[in-house]
């Protein structure tokens, strides 16, 4: 096995761990998109001279939250998952396939 492989199976089981609803909840729509979020209105405000108002606060943070879940978190998790179940799994290699396969 790789040293790649080794650190990305010990980087992944704790997180593996949390369910991937947790991941996505946390990695990806609290920390992917609100800082994404935040991203786009600093960028909005600074470059393009966009005031803050709460009606782009309204609209920004559940656009950004649900496409932090769904495009960061959910995806993210699904494919570390199934390159760690790959990794980890002793038996079968030869005929399952793997993560660049599937």
């Amino acid at each position: 096995m790789k040293s790649q492989d080794e650190r990305f199976i010990a980087y992944w089981a704790p997180k593996s761990k949390l369910g991937r609803w947790r991941y996505s909840l946390y990695y990806g729509a609290g920390l992917f998109g609100t800082m994404s979020f935040v991203g786009s209105l600093l960028f909005g405000y600074f470059l393009f001279d966009r005031q803050l108002t709460w009606e782009r606060v309204a609209v920004g943070v559940p656009i950004w939250l649900i496409t932090g879940f769904l495009a960061f978190g959910w995806f993210q998790w699904t494919q570390s998952e199934k390159r760690y179940r790959w990794l980890t799994n002793p038996a079968g290699k030869e005929s399952a396939p793997g993560p660049k396969d599937a």
